[in-house]
């Protein structure tokens, strides 16, 4: 019997990475089982080159970062896989982030039959997972998040701050015209946010789409103590651009504690008290919260 060729859809996937070998393998290998595989994979990685040992079905491009960093560059290292990109499509994904069989051909519909910029349904792992060779396994093994809308079907959404960076999908056209992400953000947060707001400030209309990703567990401080110099500086260029606080929960944890000057009612740039020692960060490791 002959052996059928894979179908392949019209888009490059752009990773970035760093310290998380595991989770990118699975990442990948969800990718390489899609039923509409991608034509290629960017994956932008920070620090020490993978090894990868899997012959992938689709291009796969290791792009290293170009320049040292202080903190993770996440949203340059997003702009710097556009460049290595070759299709009218773009999918970005979270390296936490196994994509479901459909994924892809999913959400690369969505926005051909819309345009616009379209965002997937992340589910989140109750286990740790080593393997993902059976990627419908995952649909029960995870659940959504509860903060999330529960969608069905392909939707309008006009609350632009639900978008999230962990899964989406756009045309290489609209990217541009929205100017890629700002490479003001460094380390950890808001970089998602600022580019939804963009998106509706410039008539992009935004939809969620049912195309689910299965976000694998890793370890993490609650609150971020370990971001908060990062942290600080994005909120207080988002503030500066969009005159209000993001990330106000985590910023009341962080003035509880001691550590920063904050009002939520004043626009005076918030500034850091003193840092948390390790010991005080270590206290706040988790090592295995689902919905973060």
């Amino acid at each position: 019997m002959k052996k059928q060729s894979p179908t392949f859809i019209d888009c490059t996937v752009v990773l970035t990475h760093y310290n998380r070998q595991k989770n990118l393998e699975n990442t990948l290998e969800g990718l390489n089982m899609q039923s509409s595989l991608p034509k290629k994979v960017v994956v932008v990685n920070f620090g020490t080159e993978p090894e990868l040992s899997v012959d992938y079905r689709f291009e796969l491009s290791i792009i290293p970062f170009r320049n040292e960093w202080q903190f993770l560059p996440v949203a340059a290292a997003r702009n710097l896989g556009v460049e290595h990109a070759d299709t009218e499509h773009l999918v970005f994904l979270d390296v936490d982030c196994i994509p479901s069989r459909n994924f892809c051909g999913t959400i690369v519909g969505n926005v051909r039959n819309n345009g616009g910029l379209v965002m997937g349904t992340p589910r989140y792992m109750l286990v740790k997972k080593q393997q993902c060779h059976n990627l419908e396994q995952l649909e029960n093994l995870s659940t959504p998040h509860p903060a999330r809308p529960i969608v069905s079907n392909i939707q309008r959404e006009n609350c632009y701050e639900l978008f999230w960076s962990l899964c989406f999908c756009i045309n290489i056209n609209d990217f541009k015209r929205i100017g890629g992400f700002d490479e003001n953000y460094v380390g950890y947060g808001v970089e998602d946010t600022d580019f939804g707001l963009k998106s509706k400030q410039l008539g992009v209309p935004f939809y969620l789409s049912p195309a689910e990703v299965y976000h694998q567990q890793h370890p993490l401080f609650i609150p971020p103590l370990n971001h908060i110099e990062s942290i600080i500086g994005n909120c207080n260029h988002f503030h500066s651009k969009w005159g209000y606080w993001p990330m106000s929960d985590c910023l009341e944890d962080f003035k509880y504690m001691g550590l920063i000057e904050w009002n939520f009612s004043r626009n005076r740039p918030i500034s850091l008290l003193r840092l948390p020692d390790q010991h005080i960060i270590d206290k706040h490791l988790v090592q295995n919260a689902p919905y973060r």
